[in-house]
């Protein structure tokens, strides 16, 4: 099964060409739900170089490039491996997803008081580029609700202070 012959890249483009960005990459996750396979494709942004003033950045006084990135959407599919096809999803149902690079876990949302309905929960898991410079990383972590398509932070962060370790999911064991 090729998940990429799959992905709604059409309505990929026209979203970046909406938003002015010129270059994303996709991360990959598979989720258990309901007791079906789910293949969740996270949409990122590779945001141009932000100028970080003198005195933040701490090296010689002079002013570093920091490249910024940040989550844009999500797509997610249920697996069909008897037609060995995906089906894009619209809504959860009464689930929601808790996705990062060391877990990924889909929970009833009744089980999450203040979680939101059809809504997808991430933590930063961009290691790659987290790690590729001393001042950012760590940073691009929220929630993205299915039904109105957008994505929110938990909270403000600020863009010139690296997250060490990135942040990651600690799940509720359920045996």
């Amino acid at each position: 099964m090729d998940i990429c012959s799959c992905l709604p890249l059409n309505k990929a483009r026209e979203f970046l060409k909406t938003t002015r960005q010129v270059c994303c990459s996709y991360h990959f996750y598979l989720v258990e739900s309901c007791g079906e396979l789910l293949s969740v494709v996270r949409m990122v942004s590779e945001f141009t170089d932000v100028e970080v003033h003198e005195h933040e950045s701490g090296k010689d006084n002079q002013p570093e490039k920091i490249s910024l990135y940040k989550t844009l959407m999500f797509y997610v599919f249920r697996v069909d491996l008897h037609h060995k096809i995906l089906v894009e999803m619209e809504s959860l149902g009464d689930q929601v997803l808790f996705l990062g690079g060391n877990n990924s876990i889909s929970l009833r949302v009744e089980d999450c008081p203040k979680c939101i309905k059809d809504s997808i929960y991430f933590t930063d898991s961009y290691w790659e580029r987290a790690d590729e410079d001393d001042l950012y990383g760590g940073h691009d972590m929220g929630y993205y609700n299915l039904k109105d398509r957008c994505v929110r932070p938990f909270y403000e962060t600020p863009h010139c202070y690296k997250m060490k370790p990135t942040p990651f999911w600690v799940l509720p064991n359920p045996w």
